[in-house]
């Protein structure tokens, strides 16, 4: 029995650190990971430190009207129980992006007015992680256990974090 995390890695909405990520953004990063087949982990806390802060893979993703749905198979491992297990308690509250920005622009004077720093078109995706406190409270994380793999639905209503059904 697999177990996995799913949920948003991204939203279509402002974050706190003032960006806001365009729907399209992630196409030509995902279309690249698809054929080129190689990991994007799901990490502990965007901690790059040691090899056992790496929970997992990205198994799936695409994008919604939401934002970019992931879905990630745990190690099999004490880290990877460890935060199957606080995910699905709700003490691991999101999901957060490591990425570079490939194409970026200015929001001009009306959008800083409304605290957007820079608009993302484009952005290439080197990690997942999970998160206590995401830049963008609409990327909330969820746990299940599965024997099967039917599509995002099947983890859908289980574990919802911040308040916020999946």
């Amino acid at each position: 029995m697999s177990r996995t995390i799913e949920g948003y890695g991204a939203a279509w909405t402002l974050d706190f650190g003032g960006d806001l990520i365009t729907q399209g953004a992630f196409k030509n990063t995902l279309a690249e990971w698809k054929r080129r087949k190689y990991p994007i982990p799901l990490i502990d806390m965007h901690d790059y430190s040691t090899i056992r802060k790496v929970l997992g893979s990205l198994t799936d993703a695409n994008e919604d009207e939401e934002g970019l749905f992931c879905k990630f198979e745990l190690a099999d491992d004490i880290d990877g129980d460890a935060a199957f297990s606080k995910t699905k308690d709700g003490h691991i509250t999101g999901l957060s992006i490591g990425y570079r920005a490939i194409r970026e622009r200015d929001p001009g004077t009306e959008g800083r007015k409304l605290g957007i720093q820079r608009i993302l078109d484009g952005v290439e995706l080197r990690e997942i992680s999970v998160v206590l406190w995401p830049m963008n409270d609409e990327a909330p994380a969820c746990a299940k256990r599965s024997t099967t793999t039917t599509g995002k639905s099947a983890g859908r209503n289980v574990a919802p974090l911040s308040g916020r059904a999946l």
